[in-house]
């Protein structure tokens, strides 16, 4: 992995595409997205719906809460009124519901990290990491580069923007 800017995007490149971090999964977890239900015969559309629409407010849920240090599969089951099976089976071939929330913070933390004057701690905190260690760890682990470095170059990358940008 390389320890330099080369991970960042370049200034050429455009700003919703060049802030956008690497989304793939760990090569040995599946995908990032939960997995879809497979192919069923006609008579099971009525449930792959209501899978659907239940996934969707789950993830609606993880979305809403992800500053909350506490939010769990037990805290999901709770608020969604899903069995546990039921929400393991939505996340199943996939990284799991504890995979898709830490991703989605660490979304959360990336964009916070590239647009906001707030410190990593701070950043951490917000986005439901109750340990700065850890969230640099993972941080890092998911993108490629440390938290620190997404802020310094992906702010300058921006400000540079900005400075392009005549007034009018």
């Amino acid at each position: 992995m390389p320890s330099d800017s080369s991970r960042l995007p370049t200034s050429a490149e455009p700003t919703s595409v060049a802030l956008e971090p690497r989304l793939e999964a760990p090569a040995d977890s599946g995908s990032l997205e939960p997995a879809t239900p497979p192919a069923v015969p006609s008579g099971a559309v009525a449930s792959r719906v209501r899978d659907r629409e239940a996934l969707e407010r789950i993830k609606r849920f993880i979305d809403q809460n992800l500053g909350n240090v506490d939010l769990s599969p037990k805290m999901i089951c709770a608020d969604i009124g899903v069995s546990r099976s039921q929400l393991y089976r939505l996340f199943s071939g996939g990284i799991g519901v504890a995979g898709y929330i830490r991703v989605r913070r660490l979304l959360k933390a990336h964009a916070a990290l590239v647009s906001s004057a707030q410190g990593i701690a701070s950043v951490a905190r917000v986005c439901g990491f109750s340990s700065h260690a850890h969230f640099s760890r993972v941080f890092k682990r998911q993108f490629g580069y440390t938290p620190w470095q997404c802020a310094v170059e992906g702010r300058a990358i921006l400000a540079q923007r900005r400075r392009a940008v005549p007034l009018s």
